[in-house]
């Protein structure tokens, strides 16, 4: 996109630069009036500093818009790839919902730990093992995270939420293997899905 951009900027823009400063010329040497299709159409040499500053200042604005045009295109396509997701909001894609008490959270947790470790994700904020409050993330890529928090009620229900400025076909396969690991571990009847993956 970028580049087609910068292309047509310059496909337009230069050689119409180049043909209004050639018909410039030509017709300053020939007293012609600028893009006729007659050559015996003359200018009087004391009208010619009004098309010459008219043609001078089409022929320089094209130019101008041209290189500014280029050169926006090429400062977009060298600038770092992060600034996509600046200041894009992180949306829910899906969500679910597990009960676990006691024991079951360090086996929740404990579980969540393993599957980043096999999908080779990164885990950020993982809970110490005193720590009642959880709220911690799972990172699939730059693009995608799975946030776990036990939200108001520490200890008892836990949040998983899917956030993602990717395609679901990228990362709703892992959501699903997640839950359906965690249901095989809990019970089906200990999770909620309160929104599935789009799609």
């Amino acid at each position: 996109m970028i580049m087609g951009e910068a292309m047509l900027g310059s496909m337009i823009g230069i050689p119409l630069a180049i043909i209004v400063a050639r018909e410039l010329w030509t017709s300053y040497r020939t007293s012609s009036v600028p893009f006729s299709m007659s050559l015996s159409l003359r200018v009087p040499r004391s009208k010619w500093p009004m098309f010459f500053w008219l043609m001078l200042s089409v022929g320089g604005s094209t130019l101008v818009c041209t290189v500014a045009t280029v050169g926006w295109s090429i400062f977009k396509l060298v600038e770092p790839r992060q600034y996509e997701n600046t200041g894009k909001m992180w949306v829910q894609q899906a969500m679910v919902v597990v009960k676990a008490t006691g024991q079951d959270k360090s086996m929740l947790l404990a579980e969540l730990g393993r599957f980043a470790n096999e999908k080779g994700a990164e885990i950020r904020n993982f809970p110490l093992p005193a720590q009642s409050n959880v709220a911690f993330s799972i990172h699939l890529g730059s693009e995608t995270h799975f946030g776990v928090d036990n939200g108001s009620d520490p200890g008892n229900l836990f949040y998983i939420n899917a956030f993602s400025h990717d395609r679901p076909s990228n990362w709703a396969p892992d959501w699903t293997v997640l839950i359906s690991r965690l249901s095989v571990l809990f019970g089906k009847e200990r999770i909620r899905i309160h929104k599935s993956p789009p799609g």
